[in-house]
């Protein structure tokens, strides 16, 4: 926003870029009471954040003896943070990077190449939901991620990055108590999403 004032010293109109202004003072921390009502007025009256987050879903499926990887799904890649309660499992994923990816499918193949580094097919949409993670429980602000689907195809199977282990799990009569349970929604949509294939 620009406007025009009038100088003190000379008494002429010069353009003054609010911009400018709020970008010179934005650093500045002023001890007195106007300053701290602000700033609690400022964080109570803004927008509530979503915070971008990407699951994959990485389904080993029956070869069609031709070398494709095309036929019924048989497993799913799942994989546990060392502070994941025992015996309790997640889909690899995690925050969505703007200084990395151009986009929220960039982001899943990121992912599931940082976590997992096997092959993988184009990750391809399933849904979007809010996630009941710990962290965002009594805050406003949330957690969203967009599920993403693709197929293995090469690689050792192995828990890298965030993932202190992965391992292939059978689709068939999945358990959803062996998922950490913010999980368990991501896996039903991920089901309901093969079951129409």
């Amino acid at each position: 926003v620009t406007g025009g004032v009038q100088d003190a010293g000379t008494g002429t109109a010069k353009n003054v870029s609010g911009s400018e202004i709020r970008k010179a003072v934005s650093d500045e921390v002023r001890a007195n009471p106007e300053f701290r009502r602000g700033i609690i007025y400022a964080a109570h009256n803004r927008h509530h954040a979503i915070f971008a987050t990407v699951d994959i879903a990485v389904i080993k499926r029956r070869g069609d003896g031709s070398g494709g990887y095309l036929g019924e799904p048989l497993q799913i890649i799942l994989g546990r943070k060392k502070n994941d309660p025992k015996g309790l499992w997640r889909f690899p994923g995690g925050f969505v990077d703007p200084s990395k990816d151009p986009s929220l499918d960039r982001a899943a193949s990121r992912e599931a190449g940082e976590e997992l580094g096997c092959g993988i097919s184009t990750p391809a949409y399933v849904g979007s939901m809010i996630v009941d993670d710990w962290r965002y429980r009594k805050e406003v602000d949330r957690i969203m991620t967009t599920v993403f689907i693709c197929d293995y195809l090469y690689g050792v199977v192995e828990g890298k990055d965030d993932l202190n282990e992965a391992k292939l799990f059978d689709l068939k009569d999945f358990d959803l108590k062996l998922l950490v349970p913010q999980h368990r929604p991501i896996m039903e949509m991920v089901l309901s999403h093969l079951n129409k294939e």
